[in-house]
């Protein structure tokens, strides 16, 4: 049982209007400080993922500096998401798209989960690889899917 996905276009929304003299790293400092949100990458060319620590928390992983342990990561998606969820990786990195997901995500060993949207979308690099970059945060109780 999926709960939501969808392969979006990936467009741009575009830089912040000048008149708002704010950067982008301005602008997302200001949501991390409010929102909890986690930035992940996964590198295609050397098939390492980064993350912030929302997104280490989120997936119960420990604290590195390098690239986590991805197996461990799916290890915390619900069996029933996992191949999808790594399918829609797959699909962005090879359509160039995006997309997003709902998934379940282990909370606490105790056979319990809580959902989790994720977002990502292809990046190209200037020398002609790619990853993929993306967020994630968790869905309140109240707003879970039915």
């Amino acid at each position: 049982m999926n709960l939501y996905y969808q392969l979006t276009g990936g467009r741009s929304l575009g830089s912040l209007p000048a008149y708002l003299e704010m950067s982008d790293a301005d602008a997302l400092r200001l949501v991390q400080a409010h929102v909890r949100i986690g930035i992940w990458r996964s590198d295609l060319e050397s098939g390492h993922t980064f993350c912030c620590a929302e997104v280490r928390r989120i997936f119960g992983l420990p604290d590195v500096d390098g690239p986590i342990d991805f197996a461990l990561a799916a290890r915390a998606i619900h069996p029933e998401d996992e191949t999808l969820a790594l399918e829609l990786v797959e699909t962005a990195a090879r359509e160039k798209g995006s997309y997003q997901f709902v998934m379940r995500v282990a909370e606490g060993g105790q056979g319990e989960f809580r959902y989790v949207r994720v977002v990502g979308r292809y990046r190209a690099k200037q020398n002609g690889e790619g990853d993929i970059i993306g967020i994630c945060h968790m869905i309140p109780d109240a707003a879970q899917p039915a």
